[in-house]
């Protein structure tokens, strides 16, 4: 167990145990924020030493940033990844820990409005560091919710237009939901948060940029490991990137 210092706001008030053995802190602290619901860690910046906080995802119904191909859009591509879903899955914890007790005897959570859509699909999971059965649960809640639906990921190459307009719609920002507007391509408009900004040429052409949008939070951990790796070296070779952990 550890408790941090300078920390800042928290939006939860349960309380749960991890226990973490030969574990760096990015692992621990991701492993927490993975455990709990419509979560997420955010630095806050007006202080120093810099604060963490654990704060609640903003609900779908808020969109930061817009994006449409007559406005800000040169091209555009789509990705939709089945390979990772499950409908129904059987968590086990620290030390074979199950959900069993906690769950009326039943030893698997499920998304019932995805196996309506897809059918029944299951899958064993596995987290080592709660050896708490109602947290185990809620994980599992949270792991069949997210892998319930296929994995979409859109990549548009784009213009970042917010220092012609001063318009915040138009100003591009990792972590933040961003809605993606083609009816020329699909019916209902794409939804999803923002993972990822990437300037070819920052310097000649500081407008033109590809965005990265995902409905896989486990993107966004990937991108935050990989820059964590890649500074332990000789240094990033994506220095034009601006990635939402960062």
């Amino acid at each position: 167990y550890f408790k941090m210092r300078n920390s800042g706001d928290c939006d939860f008030t349960d309380e749960a145990g991890w226990k973490f053995t030969n574990s760096d802190i990015l692992s621990a602290l991701n492993s927490i924020a993975d455990s709990i619901e419509d979560c997420q860690w955010q630095f806050d910046f007006s202080v120093f030493p810099w604060r963490l906080q654990l704060v609640e995802i903003p609900g779908e119904d808020k969109v930061d940033m817009e994006m449409r191909l007559a406005r800000n859009i040169s091209g555009i591509k789509v990705n939709v990844d089945r390979s990772q879903m499950y409908t129904r899955a059987y968590p086990t914890g620290k030390n074979d820990l199950h959900i069993d007790s906690v769950n009326s005897d039943v030893s698997y959570v499920d998304n019932t409005t995805a196996a309506a859509q897809y059918g029944i699909i299951c899958k064993v999971i596995t987290d080592s560091t709660i050896d708490n059965a109602a947290l185990l649960k809620k994980w599992a809640q949270k792991q069949v919710k997210r892998n319930g639906t296929p994995r979409i990921t859109v990549t548009a190459d784009g213009y970042e237009l917010s220092q012609l307009t001063g318009e915040s719609l138009d100003h591009f920002r990792t972590g933040l939901r961003c809605r993606l507007a083609v009816p020329e391509l699909m019916e209902d408009p794409v939804v999803e948060r923002m993972t990822e900004l990437n300037w070819g040429d920052c310097i000649a052409a500081p407008d033109r940029v590809t965005c990265t949008l995902a409905n896989d939070l486990k993107t966004m951990t990937g991108i935050l490991y990989e820059q964590v790796t890649q500074s332990r070296g000789a240094g990033s070779k994506k220095a034009n990137t601006e990635h939402d952990n960062e």
